[in-house]
């Protein structure tokens, strides 16, 4: 029998989250059962998650780093998943960010409140396939979800500039730099307000990534002039994020070849990563690595 779902009713009536049409259409609905997600289940989520992992990879590392315990820390959710009889056919988690984290496509919406319900969190943003994230109904919903471009590389065929040898991983003595970039770099796209939170934030989220080796800088002649990180790892694919180049040193190829020299320092055989439509300066700097458009991705951030 279908798990029933406490509080979704009363969060509908407060437009938090809502199936879309043709969820609610009784023609429409699969017979399907919801349920919290255990160790049990780790080898039918990888192997879900695997299958889409172009836009699973968050979702991935975070089962990796911190399996299914949710008690608030970073990396952490309450992971929920949908089933068709014994078969897993939609995952969702409420990170511990506040973030939904989607790779659920049937019953998107239903499952997404099942989580916030089960999570008790405030949800404070979804990421996921374009599709999904644009089927949930959130309250305070300030604009559209944002559609970024989803790109892939296998490394085999990437074409470094010279300039990427100079890439290393980011020490401690470049850190107050690297979490001043960070907020430089979320308050630019809107990611964040500007605050003190923010700034926290970015500070910590620097640390966190130099801790896993996932942060890298451009390094000439002494100066820092870019830095990229990863904002999710495995062994066969990693995620780019947090491409930054301040604004007195753009257009000179600075970000494009640390993305490149991180790629070569991880020695991992394929990368992807989300660009917006507007981003065009990114856009050409990552197809001329090799990097080929492969769909599209939403981020929605409350």
């Amino acid at each position: 029998m279908p798990v029933p779902v406490p509080g979704i009713a009363a969060q509908r009536r407060k437009g938090f989250i809502c199936p879309p049409e043709s969820e609610r259409h009784p023609s429409n609905r699969r017979h399907l059962s919801m349920r919290l997600l255990t160790e049990a289940d780790r080898m039918a989520v990888e192997a879900f998650l695997l299958q889409r992992v172009e836009t699973s990879m968050i979702l991935l590392s975070n089962l990796r780093a911190a399996g299914f315990v949710d008690q608030g820390q970073r990396y952490q959710g309450t992971w929920v998943g949908a089933f068709e009889g014994e078969a897993l056919v939609a995952v969702t988690c409420h990170a511990w960010n506040g973030n939904l984290l989607l790779q659920a496509p049937v019953r998107t919406a239903e499952l997404a409140a099942f989580a916030r319900a089960t999570s008790r969190r405030e949800v404070r943003g979804a990421l996921g396939p374009l599709e999904q994230v644009s089927a949930l109904q959130l309250e305070a919903q300030a604009r559209r979800p944002a559609a970024e471009i989803l790109f892939t590389l296998e490394t085999t065929v990437m074409s470094p500039p010279q300039l990427a040898r100079h890439t290393r991983l980011a020490e401690p003595r470049d850190l107050e730099q690297l979490a001043q970039w960070r907020y430089d770099y979320v308050v630019e796209l809107n990611l964040e307000p500007g605050g003190e939170a923010t700034r926290r934030g970015a500070a910590e989220g620097v640390r966190a990534a130099a801790e896993r080796r996932d942060l890298f800088v451009l390094e000439l002649d002494g100066r820092v002039v870019a830095t990229t990180m990863f904002n999710a790892r495995l062994p066969e694919v990693v995620q780019i994020g947090g491409v930054f180049c301040p604004p007195a040193l753009r257009s000179r190829g600075y970000a494009r070849a640390a993305v490149a020299g991180s790629l070569q320092l991880a020695a991992v055989p394929r990368a992807v990563l989300f660009t917006s439509h507007d981003n065009h300066a990114a856009q050409r700097a990552y197809r001329a690595l090799g990097f080929r458009e492969a769909g599209t991705y939403g981020l929605l951030l409350l």
